[in-house]
């Protein structure tokens, strides 16, 4: 008889000050935060199970998952967790509490507290995390559980070391159950060890305090030292700092201030579209400024390095280049605005063009101001994003616009204020054009967009600006021409180049020392048979990575990949076989396994559990999921493939542990 098994479920939402919406009613939007759930055993009692007659140990582990953009767990596709439920059946438990802990729980950017919730598994029950908080009106008000009646504590045991608490019918010990516990006194803390060392004719908590220093828990550890303790813990604790073996860490997804995934309040969005007549409503009658796209003064540019697109002719626009090559990235621009209406001019490419933009809530939390990037599907043109709000104050704006398409300003009228925003936490990655949208619209797919790629969902899950190296088909050894060279394809400056060439390096440096919190490299299956081993992917890997942190040691790494893609027939299962793509996997897990600076390492294309299986595409479906995720070109996702990648991808990387502060180099 299998092991029990309980689904666990949860909204969490804040009540805050009523935004731009046709009601009066304070607004209800979602809260981001870890669930943390905890058993209530003992550490390191272990679960004896029953498995057909043979006896097997289980420990019991803390688990924990995403609260996603909607307020729900987010666990790969599923708005549940399961967690262990032992009964008597199997084995050596009757029931199992947990603890519900919610860790870095925010709104935005501000820090929300929710209590902890305690509840019993029940085998193939499911349990709604709301039904068991304590729902009194107030801390001072009488304490009320919603749930079955209960009982009181009727008996304390001692279990090796701890204090036991039962409740339950008095009458009946089988039928109680533990409800908590905690450390016995130490044998050896009594009042004759005590009273030496307090001045005070009785031992008092108090008196012992102001003699006896504090360890964590420990109060009165090794009090028969107490005397020296200061001397000696000043002299360990310099030398710890000295050694930075006591760096506080915290998970990678503590640092970060998600977007909303809530759309802006439509109803403060009187006008968003494309025109070539920005002046179209007359707003920008009597007068205007402009924002070029070179100011560095008024415009956020951390996650753009833009250039001319003509260096000869500078009011020809700008592009993002962010890599040697001479092909341009998608474009991410900031601006602080005062007023209510803004244009941004751009070249519409005909057939095709997109961009999304983002703006500041009342509460400062970033929103996409559509559900999906906006689109334009004229001629070649020179024209405007046009964007009108019904309320006037101060926004932060964030302008991502497809790449190649030359960008030239920003437009607002004269009696609005313009302000460069404050710098984001700025990562960096490193990757082919799978990470990147320069062309991630594919014609004929059922939905592509070049401004919804993973790193737009991975600016969106982080809230931090992110430079965006991605070239079409290198690699850590592959600089695009399907060839192991460490230089640009065809040997012309301008094409790309593999991700450690010295000029992509070289871009890397230009951001500037201090500045870069995190680098990822998305292991990529370009490489391929290039590989001659495991351990020349450790070799390639060791080395692209020294030649970044020994220019600046503070930055650190996260590996992914790589992509679990299957370009053989229906079933080969190349994806997870190709012995390829296992030297990649093993080799990235042993790089990992040796350096510091590498905090983790996402393993999607794990055999035992790919992030996706199957072979075929839009174009050659085939109802599996490779699929259903893969857009007609057959190598690059669709929106839909591209935002569960990134959220699965996304939330193994958020438990990584990185240093709470970056280290700050010469």
């Amino acid at each position: 008889m299998p092991l029990g098994s309980c689904l666990v479920r949860v909204n969490l939402t804040a009540l805050v000050i009523d935004g731009v919406d046709a009601d009066d009613h304070p607004d209800s939007v979602p809260l981001s935060a870890t669930l943390a759930l905890e058993p209530m055993v003992k550490p390191g009692k272990m679960l004896q199970y029953n498995d057909a007659g043979v006896a097997k140990l289980k420990a019991l582990t803390r688990i924990e998952v995403e609260i996603g953009p909607l307020g729900d767990i987010v666990d790969r596709d599923r708005d549940y967790v399961k967690v262990p439920a032992p009964d008597a059946t199997t084995t050596n438990m009757s029931e199992l509490q947990w603890r519900a802990k919610f860790e870095n729980v925010k709104y935005g950017a501000k820090a929300v507290q929710v209590d902890d919730i305690f509840f019993y598994a029940v085998p193939g029950g499911e349990i709604n995390l709301a039904d068991h908080i304590n729902v009194a009106p107030s801390s001072t008000a009488v304490q009320i559980i919603r749930g079955p009646r209960g009982y009181g504590v009727v008996d304390v045991q001692n279990d090796d070391g701890e204090l036991v608490f039962l409740a339950g019918p008095e009458d009946d010990p089988a039928a109680q159950s533990e409800v908590g516990r905690v450390a016995a006194p130490s044998a050896n803390v009594t009042n004759s060890a005590v009273a030496p060392l307090v001045s005070t004719a009785g031992v008092t908590r108090d008196a012992v305090d102001t003699r006896v220093a504090t360890v964590g828990d420990q109060r009165y550890a090794t009090l028969e030292a107490a005397a020296g303790l200061s001397e000696v813990v000043d002299t360990k604790l310099s030398k710890a700092v000295a050694d930075q073996n006591y760096v506080r860490m915290v998970r990678l997804r503590d640092l970060w201030t998600p977007y909303s995934r809530e759309v802006y309040p439509a109803s403060d969005v009187l006008v968003d579209k494309y025109t070539t007549d920005h002046n179209e409503g007359g707003d920008f009658s009597a007068s205007i400024k402009t924002v070029p796209w070179n100011s560095t003064t008024q415009q956020n540019t951390q996650s753009s390095q833009m250039v001319a697109v003509n260096p000869s002719n500078v009011a020809g626009g700008g592009m993002n280049r962010p890599t040697p090559r001479t092909l341009g990235a998608v474009i991410d621009l900031e601006w602080e605005i005062s007023g209510n209406v803004l244009a941004l001019m751009t070249a519409l490419t005909g057939g095709h063009y997109d961009s999304q933009v983002y703006v500041s809530d009342e509460a400062g939390v970033m929103r996409p101001l559509r559900s999906r990037p906006l689109v334009w599907t004229g001629a070649d043109s020179t024209g405007f994003r046009l964007i009108k709000f019904a309320t006037r104050r101060t926004r932060r704006i964030r302008f991502v616009g497809q790449a190649n398409a030359a960008y030239y300003q920003l437009v607002i009228p004269g009696t609005a204020m313009v302000r460069r925003p404050p710098d984001r936490t700025l990562m960096l990655s490193l990757s082919d054009s799978f990470l990147e949208g320069s062309g991630m619209y594919v014609a004929g797919s059922a939905e592509t967009y070049s401004t919804a790629s993973i790193c737009d969902w991975i600016q969106e899950r982080t809230g931090w600006a992110h430079v965006r190296m991605g070239q079409g088909g290198t690699g850590l050894l592959n600089n695009g021409s399907g060839q192991n060279i460490d230089g640009p394809a065809n040997g012309t400056a301008g094409n790309p180049v593999p991700f450690f060439h010295d000029s992509n390096i070289d871009k890397i440096k230009a951001i500037g020392k201090n500045k870069i919190r995190l680098i990822l490299i998305n292991g990529t299956i370009n490489d391929g048979e290039l590989w001659q081993s495991k351990q020349h992917v450790i070799d390639k890997l060791t080395a692209g990575l020294n030649k970044i942190s020994s220019w600046d040691p503070g930055i650190r790494f996260v590996l992914w990949g790589p992509e679990p893609y299957n370009f053989g027939e229906p079933g080969a299962a190349e994806n997870l076989t190709n012995v390829n793509v296992a030297r990649t996997r093993a080799g990235y897990l042993d790089v990992v396994a040796a350096r510091k600076d590498v905090v983790g390492y996402v393993d999607t294309n794990n055999p035992a559990d790919p992030f996706f299986y199957g072979s075929g595409s839009e174009a050659a479906p085939n109802q599996t999921p490779q699929a259903a995720r893969t857009s007609t070109d057959g190598i690059h996702y669709n929106y839909a493939g591209g935002q569960e990648y990134a959220e699965q991808c996304m939330s193994v990387t958020g438990s990584f542990m990185i240093e709470a502060v970056r280290e700050q180099v010469a």
